[in-house]
């Protein structure tokens, strides 16, 4: 056995075993292994060339030379000595050849104690080895020790494959938080689509307030009678303020959507002609909608600027005193005149057409026409402005 000097992460290391070569010439057909280590460059990782020999009684020798890394160090190979990417396997394929396996006889063939002391109580778990008392390696038959290795660690990749949905969207949501720190805080939509997908967004996110001026768009009509994504706009729990267009009046079955809108709590009112549409939520994030004037959703602002929220949530908090409750028939008016009538009533004070009237109550306008005669001459008025006044100050609205 020869021995040199070798430079390791501290300098020379007098000493060292830079190079074996073992003979495991036995007749029989046992192969002559030769161990050369060219170069060892520190305690726990293995550098070098190996020249394997193989020679069998009888037969041809095989001679190959193998270039590798074992050890703590990323292992690398080069025509893919001892499946050296995975130390545990290399281990053991070099006590598959020794006769009377042993860390000793291991460390003689260059592996590094470190090593050893991590990777044979590993070898031992994945039942690839025995550790016995007396210091020898029992080695178990590769026909059967491999094909439980190889299960083990398909077991292992599948168990790692069945969480990557939920670490990908761990990945995700990190990557979104980056790009939102590094963006402005007043965004511009590039379409309907994308105002679409943010507002439903931002509506499932509010956690304490929802506060919404709606202009006339078939998007905002089917917000305000559909409850909104998930009924959040039905949701108790959160303070919800809803200043809508007088004329959604004009959709049928309005009146029933807005009634349910106020018995789950929702602030319901009405403006005419409303500009545009301003949604705050939890007075932290705030979008400002002008597609009533252009259907394309193209600029369409998306605002997280502290103070310009809140500018835009005293918008509406002016728009809110400014409008009008949202036509509802009281208890009193339905014992008084009627369902039909007290609904008309509402209406009639809200402002509403005839036609819209018919539309909500869901009768002819010359029914409406009728109903409207009633309520004047039972209230004493001779104009709707003045049934409005007089219902009011009745306690009928």
């Amino acid at each position: 056995m020869r021995k040199r000097r070798t430079r390791g992460a501290g300098g020379l290391i007098p000493g060292a075993v830079a190079s074996v070569c073992v003979a495991l010439s036995v007749l029989g057909g046992r192969p002559a292994l030769c161990v050369d280590i060219d170069e060892v460059d520190d305690s726990t990782v293995g550098v070098g060339r190996v020249h394997v020999k193989f020679n069998h009684v009888g037969s041809r020798t095989v001679s190959e030379i193998r270039h590798f890394r074992w050890g703590a160090s990323e292992v690398s190979t080069v025509e893919g000595w001892a499946r050296a990417s995975d130390p545990r396997l290399a281990l053991y394929e070099a006590l598959v050849g020794l006769t009377q396996p042993s860390r000793v006889a291991l460390e003689q063939l260059g592996f590094a104690g470190p090593l050893l002391d991590v990777e044979l109580p590993r070898l031992a778990e994945s039942g690839l080895v025995s550790l016995l008392d007396d210091g020898t390696i029992a080695v178990a038959d590769p026909q059967v020790a491999i094909p439980r290795y190889a299960a083990e660690l398909e077991r292992l990749a599948a168990s790692s494959r069945s969480g990557l949905g939920a670490l990908a969207d761990r990945y995700r949501e990190a990557q979104d938080a980056q790009e939102r720190a590094a963006t402005f805080d007043v965004t511009l939509t590039s379409g309907i689509g994308e105002l679409d997908y943010t507002r439903a967004q931002v509506l499932r996110a509010a956690r304490t307030s929802i506060e919404f001026v709606a202009a006339r768009t078939p998007t905002n009509d089917h917000l305000v009678l559909s409850g909104g994504p998930d009924d959040i706009l039905l949701r108790g729990g959160l303070t919800r303020r809803l200043v809508l267009d007088s004329s959604i009046l004009d959709i049928e079955g309005t009146t029933k959507a807005l009634a349910r809108l106020t018995e789950t709590g929702a602030q319901v009112r009405l403006m005419p002609t409303l500009a545009l549409s301003v949604l705050v939520t939890d007075r932290s994030i705030a979008i400002v909608d002008i597609t009533n004037h252009d259907p394309s959703g193209y600029g369409c602002i998306v605002v997280r600027h502290t103070p310009l929220v809140m500018a835009l949530n005293e918008l509406v908090d002016a728009s809110f005193a400014g409008s009008t409750e949202a036509p509802r028939a009281r208890a009193d008016a339905r014992s008084r005149f009627g369902a039909r009538q007290a609904q008309t009533l509402a209406l009639l004070a809200a402002g509403a057409t005839d036609s819209t009237i018919a539309r909500q109550v869901g009768v002819s306008q010359r029914t409406v026409e009728r109903f409207v005669r009633t309520i004047l001459d039972d209230l004493g008025a001779s104009t709707r402005f003045q049934a409005g006044a007089q219902a009011e100050r009745a306690g009928l609205l």
